[in-house]
């Protein structure tokens, strides 16, 4: 039993080895050498390392298959991320844009309410009109801001017209008498000043007050005052008062239908 054991496992050995006997050469002594007649193994495990070595060529594709996907999941990813952060971007910009207009709009908002507002409150004439007598006017200015009116001027004149000027340089002469009344001053919160002016010439003849009485003729009160207010911006309020027939018994001047402005 033993020894067709060990016949078995001899047929095992040699069916796991290949055996390859090279033609011998006799040497100059005419024997064989040594190791000319060793003959040569090859392992059993050849074709194991074949086999590994095609999968190790399979997973190396595999690897690299793997990495160009990767690569590409990757640059699609950082894509993404860019157009998220673009996104993201733009709206802090829209959102800064909109804080501050909203801040813009605060401030304006706040610099009209604590600004200074300096406007015309009265215009009168002082008497009735008399020949050989040039009417005085005086106006009545108040500033009804919260802050006061810097470097106030008003500047204006007192003239007869058929009827109002729609503009300073309607007539040639109008922008020549507008000169400063009063000089550069401080009016505070709710503060008045006075202002007189006489007409430019005095009244000819009672035909002339009889225009003015008929409607034929308008007294005029026109003019502007300019100032800047505590934030250093500067305004302009233009005023245009007139009087004529019956006003004239109140003597107390009514706004134009134009010529009246502020900023």
């Amino acid at each position: 039993m033993s020894s067709e054991q060990n016949q078995g496992n001899s047929r095992s050995e040699s069916n796991n080895q290949i055996t390859i006997s090279s033609s011998v050469e006799p040497t100059a002594s005419g024997n064989p050498s040594e190791k000319d007649t060793e003959p040569t193994y090859y392992p059993f495990y050849i074709p194991k390392v074949a086999e590994w070595l095609d999968t190790e060529i399979r997973t190396h594709r595999l690897w690299r298959r793997f990495k160009r996907s990767a690569n590409a999941l990757l640059v699609i990813a950082t894509i993404l991320i860019l157009c998220v952060y673009y996104g993201q971007l733009r709206q802090m910009k829209k959102s800064t844009r909109a804080a501050t207009k909203s801040v813009k709009l605060i401030e304006k908002n706040e610099r009209i309410d604590q600004r200074a507002w300096v406007t015309v409150r009265q215009a009168k004439v002082d008497n009735a009109l008399t020949v050989g007598q040039a009417p005085v006017v005086t106006l009545s200015i108040s500033n009804s801001g919260k802050t006061p009116a810097l470097r106030t001027e008003v500047a204006w004149a007192v003239f007869e017209r058929s009827s109002t000027p729609d503009s300073w340089t309607e007539d040639a002469w109008l922008p020549a008498i507008i000169e400063p009344a009063i000089s550069q001053i401080v009016v505070g919160p709710n503060g008045d000043i006075t202002a007189k002016k006489e007409k430019i010439g005095a009244i000819v003849d009672t035909d002339e007050i009889k225009t003015i009485r008929d409607g034929d003729n308008y007294l005029y009160a026109r003019g502007f005052i300019t100032y800047y207010d505590i934030f250093k911006q500067p305004h302009r309020t233009e005023f245009c008062y007139r009087i004529h027939g019956k006003e004239l018994d109140q003597l107390l001047m009514q706004a134009a239908e134009s010529g009246n402005n502020a900023n």
